[in-house]
């Protein structure tokens, strides 16, 4: 089920009431867009992070160390930035399968930020709420204001997997988190309806670009 949103980091801040309380771990990918790791601060979690290793390969997660850490560290959720802002990381399948293993094993909500997907170069963006097992325990949020220049309209949507989740949600009063602006959901029809020839000439120049 979809739940609108006024925009990303909105959303991830309600899963993140909803779904863990002060003092429980969050794991997150570092370095991270502050707005991520500032919700987690504020908010009092506990950042658990897995520190990216940059080489002429690319950028790598160590998340052998990962698993040991969740050995003796209480952990509620992974908070994911998929593709990773900064380092534009894109998660792999058998690297979002890992991580899927390990959210099995340790009994871990995903919170998965996606909402850099429609600005890939090389390959085809996979959500991980699409790799098996992961669509039950997975929260995917995304939004049209990256790819097509729309932050300012302020609208985002959210898939929430969880059934306890989407109930939570939808007992929430009706204007608690403020009502979603009318012309930014007209807007992020139009772009995700209309705009492909569009997206396709952005990611071409920003690919002439870098």
């Amino acid at each position: 089920e979809v739940f609108d949103f006024c925009d990303v980091v909105q959303a991830v801040q309600t899963v993140l009431h909803l779904a863990t309380a002060p003092g429980d771990g969050v794991v997150l990918h570092t370095p991270s867009y502050p707005p991520l790791w500032k919700s987690l601060r504020d908010m009092g979690r506990r950042q658990i992070d897995v520190p990216a290793r940059v080489d002429a390969a690319g950028v790598h997660f160590d998340y052998d160390q990962l698993e040991q850490r969740l050995l003796t560290e209480q952990a509620t959720a992974i908070l994911l930035c998929h593709p990773h802002n900064p380092t534009g990381h894109r998660f792999p399948v058998d690297e979002l399968v890992r991580l899927v293993q390990i959210a099995e094993r340790f009994d871990l909500l995903i919170i998965s930020d996606e909402i850099h997907a429609d600005l890939t170069y090389d390959a085809v963006h996979v959500p991980i709420a699409s790799i098996a097992g992961a669509a039950e325990r997975t929260v995917t949020v995304h939004s049209a204001s990256k790819a097509f220049n729309l932050a300012g309209m302020r609208h985002a949507v959210a898939h929430i997997g969880p059934e306890r989740l989407r109930h939570a949600v939808h007992e929430l009063p009706d204007h608690l988190l403020g009502a979603i602006n009318l012309m930014a959901a007209e807007a992020t029809v139009a772009a995700w309806t209309h705009g492909d020839d569009w997206l396709d000439a952005v990611v071409a120049h920003l690919d002439r670009n870098r």
